[in-house]
């Protein structure tokens, strides 16, 4: 059964795509994403043979063919300033998308199943997914004038409700920021504007900021295979792996909740490892073996 959600982040809609069955096998999951283009498969329609045009007793076209290809000319002329127009709409539509943006990888992981079914995420709401971290890394772009390509930053958040619950809208929450020390002191402030940027709101309360080697990796290069692994110093950490048949457990799972920051392509990952050791929260926590996390891309216009 096909499962498709849109979910309106920020003024951007991400949609959900699965072909997974209620028994799926591991590579239905490997096509689980969010902001999938899927493809379609063409129908080929068969053009009707040309019939023979009419004429007088002379030869010349009847009266009732020359009025039939006035009628051709016409039409031809009304596709061709349609696709004249079509032409300008793609035109215009491709001058919507960022041409000077940041591009790069995105990874989070929550403390409550984000992959799962209505029975376990009753059961979880308002007990537990109120922490949260979450990392970009910059493969390529500038922000604010000031190159950050290859660089990363960490938001960590702990809300007052589970995160995502739509019966709690309004859901503050306390931040700490982890930008990387690779990072020289213009490209600091840069990376902390870019997450303030991309956070919104859950970033809104920054209570601490802290300086740590971040790395970043996506297994392969391939988000689609779910492996991936954040590190940020001994602050914080991310490991993932794909999802497999073995996660389906109820038979009625779905992306329940939608990734916490705007992303362009997104799959759910299993979270192996969820750690923060830090302070600044008022507590730390230790969280693994979970079907909470994301892995995908983004891209943003620059500042």
């Amino acid at each position: 059964m096909a499962l498709r959600r849109n979910y309106d982040l920020r003024a951007k809609t991400v949609k959900i795509c699965s072909e997974a069955e209620k028994a799926p096998t591991a590579e239905k999951f490997s096509q689980l994403h969010i902001g999938c283009a899927r493809s379609r498969k063409g129908c080929q329609v068969r053009q009707p043979a040309a019939k023979p045009r009419n004429k007088d007793a002379c030869g010349a076209p009847a009266k009732s063919s020359i009025i039939a290809m006035r009628e051709k000319t016409g039409m031809r002329n009304v596709l061709l300033t349609a696709v004249v127009v079509l032409a300008a709409a793609s035109i215009s539509f491709a001058e919507g998308i960022p041409s000077h943006g940041i591009t790069g990888n995105y990874i989070e992981a929550r403390t409550a199943d984000v992959y799962t079914g209505p029975c376990f995420a009753n059961g979880e709401a308002e007990e537990v997914g109120r922490e949260a971290v979450f990392g970009w890394r910059i493969n390529q772009g500038q922000w604010q004038g000031v190159d950050l390509a290859g660089l990363s930053v960490v938001g960590v958040i702990r809300s007052e409700h589970t995160l995502g619950l739509t019966t709690e809208p309004v859901n503050p929450a306390k931040a700490v920021l982890i930008v990387d020390s690779h990072a020289n002191a213009e490209q600091r402030l840069a990376l902390q504007s870019f997450a303030r940027h991309m956070g919104g709101q859950l970033l809104s309360d920054v209570v601490k900021v802290s300086y740590a080697p971040i790395e970043l990796t996506i297994e392969g290069g391939n988000i689609h295979g779910g492996a991936a692994k954040l590190t940020a110093g001994s602050l914080a950490e991310i490991q993932t792996r794909g999802m497999s048949a073995a996660d389906h457990i109820c038979g009625n799972e779905e992306v329940w909740y939608p990734p916490l920051n705007a992303m362009t392509h997104a799959m759910p990952a299993y979270t192996l490892e969820n750690d923060y050791t830090g302070d600044g929260l008022g507590e730390t926590w230790h969280n693994r073996l979970k079907r909470s996390g994301f892995v995908g891309t983004f891209q943003v216009q620059s500042e």
